[in-house]
């Protein structure tokens, strides 16, 4: 880190009783941490994305709504790693 930055901790809040849609299992998403952090936005940002892959009757349908990285953060799921 360069001198005179300093680290930033993030959150991410989760909305429990939302309508989720086709996309997300209801049931999973109302059983999500309220909050994921604070941390880094790196961690925390991974974390939360992972828990909505997690959620999704069908994972290739989230997959498909994100897109390839730099690696730095990876995603999971039951067929696929992304980067």
């Amino acid at each position: 880190m360069s001198r005179g930055c300093r680290a930033v901790a993030v959150s991410v809040f989760v909305n429990r009783g939302c309508e989720c849609g086709p996309v997300l299992n209801s049931r999973l998403v109302s059983q999500l941490p309220i909050q994921f952090g604070p941390g880094s936005i790196r961690r925390v940002l991974r974390a939360a994305v992972q828990a909505c892959v997690d959620c999704s009757p069908d994972q290739s349908t989230i997959y498909n709504l994100l897109r390839e990285g730099t690696g730095r953060v990876v995603i999971t799921g039951l067929s696929r790693v992304l980067q």
